[in-house]
């Protein structure tokens, strides 16, 4: 339980919010408020112009998947080593019958 001198900062970061994040190093095109203008800035390409733009973007998208899986398994790793911390803390607070429960809930997450 959080003390009353504890600041909750709440940050939410929707699925555009990553996506831009990330796509901004890869492909600054292809970020969610600028694909909309793409038509109007391309509309004299020729079809080789604009087959070099999407193999390019084909590529910025493998990237970004790319990019992305491997932050969400930092992600997972982190969370799992969060949950770990705060059960040893639990654990090291609480009696022997209630530290057993918490044990089965630890190799729970060992499993996941």
């Amino acid at each position: 339980m959080k003390n009353k001198s504890q600041k909750t900062v709440a940050t939410q970061w929707s699925m555009i919010d990553l996506y831009d994040m990330l796509m901004f190093e890869i492909e600054p095109e292809l970020l969610s408020d600028a694909v909309g203008e793409l038509d109007e800035l391309y509309k004299n390409e020729t079809k080789e112009e604009h087959q070099e733009r999407m193999d390019r973007y084909k590529v910025a998208f493998q990237t970004f998947s790319d990019r992305f899986g491997k932050m969400l398994d930092l992600w997972k790793v982190q969370l799992k080593d969060f949950d770990k911390a705060i059960l040893s803390a639990i654990k090291a607070k609480a009696g022997a019958e209630e530290s057993g429960r918490l044990s089965g809930i630890e190799q729970s997450l060992d499993n996941i």
